[in-house]
Parts: structure tokens; sequence; C-alpha cells
């Protein structure tokens, strides 16, 4: 998919123009601290959020989209945005972050790269370190449809396993969501395990 087009021509239904609203609430409760990676940053409504609720923390957004990062703005000064490939961001993030905020990435790649997503996240992520996102999970077997692409919820805690280098911390339907994606999101914790 091009994703640079759909965001220069403004066919982005994904785009709520908001952060997502679970947010609010785990931003009251989590002790997030440290290097915060937010990757398919889209138009930085996440971005904004975390920065936000974390003021001695670094927060970076990428997209692979040019005409989304362009379109990020009133970032805090613990904030910034690239264009940036999540399976290729260099050294100098290997083991470096302490938390993912995952939130529309992982049902946008092919699903034939999702063992890559996982294998980057084991490169980016310190020990210790988490994932945490919103992913749409059915709990129907068999291809579905999904913005663009569904999950179910048995490949998600496989890709995540032990042998894998993580461990599934919690994972639950969201409450706090969008009207219209009520039953369809389901939040997980995922660790990096040492």
């Amino acid at each position: 998919m091009d994703w640079d087009a759909r965001y220069r021509d403004g066919s982005m239904p994904w785009d709520q123009n908001a952060p997502h609203p679970c947010l609010a609430g785990m931003r009251r409760r989590a002790r997030w601290r440290g290097r915060v990676l937010v990757p398919g940053c889209g138009r930085g409504h996440d971005l904004v959020s975390l920065a936000e609720a974390l003021p001695g923390g670094e927060v970076t957004g990428i997209d692979i989209a040019p005409a989304a990062v362009e379109r990020v703005v009133d970032l805090p000064v613990n904030a910034s945005a690239r264009v940036g490939d999540l399976f290729d961001l260099g050294d100098d993030w290997a083991g470096a972050v302490d938390l993912v905020w995952e939130h529309t990435c992982f049902c946008a790649i092919d699903p034939s790269l999702r063992a890559g997503y996982r294998d980057a996240m084991a490169r980016l992520i310190k020990p210790g370190g988490k994932l945490v996102g919103v992913f749409f999970l059915t709990m129907v077997e068999g291809p579905g449809g999904g913005p663009p692409h569904n999950t179910e919820i048995h490949e998600l805690v496989s890709l995540f396993s032990p042998e894998h280098g993580f461990r599934v911390r919690r994972l639950g339907l969201l409450e706090a969501t969008f009207p219209q994606r009520v039953g369809e999101e389901w939040l997980a914790v995922i660790e990096r395990l040492g």
C-alpha cells in the first residue's frame, strides 16, 4: 500500500484526529520512563499524548510515509517525529528502547512480515522493556478484514512467546476505545525477556 499517497490525498480512515482513548487512563496509572518509540506514528496524536505524560522521557515517532511526518504538529520539547523504517532503524537504536507504543502499525504491515516485526522489537527493546499496544484481534479462525490486516489472538501469543524472548503479561479486550472500534481492539502488554 502506498501510505504516503494515502496521507497526501487524506484517505486515512484509521486516523481519528485524536490520541487513542485508552491512553488517558494508562497515563495516570503507568510508570513509564526512558526512551519511547511510536512506530507508524502517523500524524502524531499518540506521540504527543505520550510525550506530555512523560516530561522526563524521550519520545520518538517514526513513519515510513513522509506526508504523515510532515503533518505532525505541536510536539512537546521531549518528542520528535521522523521518517523511518521500523525494520531498519540503525545500530544506535539497538537495545535502547524502554517502551514501544503500538497502535495500528502491526495491523498495517503485511502478515508475512509479522515475524520480522517481532524480531525488530527484540532488537530495539531492552531486557525488561515493554511493547504496549492496541491490537485488532478476533476469536475467529481464518482470513478476516481488519484495518487492513486482521490478527488472531493465538498468533499474537505465539509470536511473542518466551521462546522468542517475550512474555505476554496482559491481553484483554479494550473498553476505552473509539466508538466504531468497540469489541475489535485488545490491549497487550508484552515484556522483553532478559
